[in-house]
């Protein structure tokens, strides 16, 4: 199992700075960590993979890379420790100082993802790396691009990637300055959290009940490859195009009550979120992954936000 396509995982800055109570992390309900081996050695992070280890938490490794050879030596880093590697490319990405092509080759065959700016570079062909989870990295207190965590997601699905995952860089902030919390995201860094690991853990969150989110349906678009014939408008579908809309794999700022193309397209990238068949058709299955589905709008919790419970609520 991929631990970046379904983990809650924690940057590691320094080894020094305060990270090598490891089993506390992993108690707190983390997945998996990744040390900076862009600042510092592998071997500097000696106490920290004993630490790991002891506590039965993966050991991977993250780097700030400059060339096509950063990216080539992160993943023999990655392949020595047999943990999880994070490609964090951004200006010399888009600059061309790293080829996107090098980062896809070095992937392959590995449990990695790519960490980078919140608005994916336009410079950059994303198709190239479509089945490798992007990280976009939210610091809502440096830049406004990161206050809008659900356009930049539903933007980065636009780019051609399959997996768009949150990076949280907490510095300075507490943890409602960033969406609701659940796998798969990560946090940037364990350093900011002063051992204090809870506040930044996964939350659970519990299914919707069939009466606040009753079934309706099932629901076929244009060309369904079931072959059933696109379903009839339906206020059921602007409800799912609200869900969708605030989960940020599509962008229905007006929604109506068809079962059109752009809501099959998005609704095929939340059922990719949950190893569901990616035919964009509604079903039990994105039925019961739309009941707890987590909102990508800060202050939100449920996706399915009270208008589109009403509006499922009203549909025949």
């Amino acid at each position: 199992m991929s631990l970046v396509k379904t983990g809650a995982g924690l940057y590691l800055r320094a080894p020094d700075g305060g990270v090598e109570d490891v089993k506390r992390m992993k108690d707190a309900g983390f997945d998996y960590i990744c040390v900076n081996t862009h600042d510092f050695s592998v071997d500097a992070w000696d106490k920290v993979f004993a630490r790991a280890g002891a506590a039965g938490m993966p050991c991977g490794v993250w780097k700030f890379v400059r060339s096509d050879e950063d990216v080539n030596a992160l993943k023999d880093e990655a392949k020595e420790l047999g943990g999880p590697m994070i490609v964090n490319a951004e200006k010399p990405l888009d600059h061309g100082e790293v080829s996107i092509e090098a980062i896809a080759d070095a992937c392959r065959e590995m449990d990695a993802a790519i960490s980078t700016e919140p608005q994916l570079y336009g410079s950059v062909d994303w198709s190239r790396v479509k089945d490798i989870p992007i990280q976009i990295q939210l610091f809502p207190q440096e830049n406004a691009t990161s206050r809008d965590p659900r356009g930049c997601r539903a933007n980065a699905f636009e780019m051609g990637p399959r997996f768009v995952h949150f990076m949280l860089g907490i510095h300075e902030l507490a943890s409602e300055s960033f969406p609701h919390r659940r796998q798969p995201y990560t946090v940037y860094t364990a350093d900011d959290c002063a051992n204090v690991f809870g506040p930044w853990a996964p939350q659970p969150l519990t299914a919707l009940t069939e009466t606040d989110f009753p079934r309706k349906g099932p629901g076929y678009g244009p060309a369904s490859p079931s072959g059933n014939p696109q379903s009839q408008p339906s206020p059921a579908w602007r409800s799912l195009k609200r869900v969708i809309h605030n989960g940020g794999f599509g962008t229905f700022t007006n929604p109506d009550d068809s079962y059109e193309a752009p809501l099959v397209t998005a609704m095929a990238r939340m059922q990719d979120q949950f190893g569901i068949q990616a035919t964009g058709d509604y079903g039990r299955a994105s039925y019961a992954a739309i009941r707890t589905l987590v909102s990508a709008i800060v202050g939100q919790t449920y996706a399915a936000d009270p208008q589109a419970c009403e509006l499922m609520q009203s549909a025949p």
